[in-house]
Formats: C-alpha cells, structure tokens, sequence
C-alpha cells in the first residue's frame, strides 16, 4: 500500500522515524526503500524476501477503488521454501488476479 499513498504519507509516516531492523534482509535506507516502491508500482505486487522474519516470505497486491486510490491490499504468507523459482510467477499471478477481482 506504501507505494500507493504518496510522498506525503511517505515522508511524515515513514522517513521521519528510524527503520526498524528485524532481519538481515531489511531494508534500512531511505533509498533502498524508493527503489523498492518504485518497483511495486511498476510491477503490480510487493515481495517481503524475509525482512520481518527470517523463513517468512510474502507477496501482496494492492486493492483500488474509484481514481485509483489504494484502500488495502491482498497477500499470501509462506514459508520461503514454498515460494520459489518454480512457483513464484503463479502465485504473484494469483495473487495480483485477487486484487484486480476485489478493486472497483
């Protein structure tokens, strides 16, 4: 949903404050961060690649209504060996597909 709020939310509800690290895949900086954002708005999907908790990966897709505002978004959580090079792009797919159905 991050990617979807604006600079304003961004700068007074995330740059303002320290990242918080949890893991060694966290990311830490305010420019890793916007090329992550950066990367969700282009594909459709965020990816947490264990940076909240090691083993955890998860996929999400944003859920829009009128205009294009964000309003929550949709996400699986797996085990990170469950997500893999044979069934990523399926289960990016799927979920994506989810939040296209429930966007309006």
């Amino acid at each position: 949903m991050l990617a979807f709020l604006g600079e304003n939310y961004l700068q007074t509800h995330i740059l303002s404050k320290a990242f918080p690290i949890f893991t060694e895949n966290t990311i830490r900086d305010e420019s890793t961060l916007r090329v992550e954002l950066e990367a969700v708005r282009q594909n459709g999907y965020a990816l947490d690649n264990e940076e909240i908790i090691l083993g955890i990966r998860c996929i999400a897709a944003p859920i829009f209504v009128y205009q294009k505002n964000v309003i929550g978004a949709i996400g699986i959580t797996k085990l990170a060996p469950s997500i893999n090079d044979d069934n990523f792009d399926k289960i990016v797919a799927s979920v994506r597909d989810a939040a296209n159905q429930i966007s309006y």
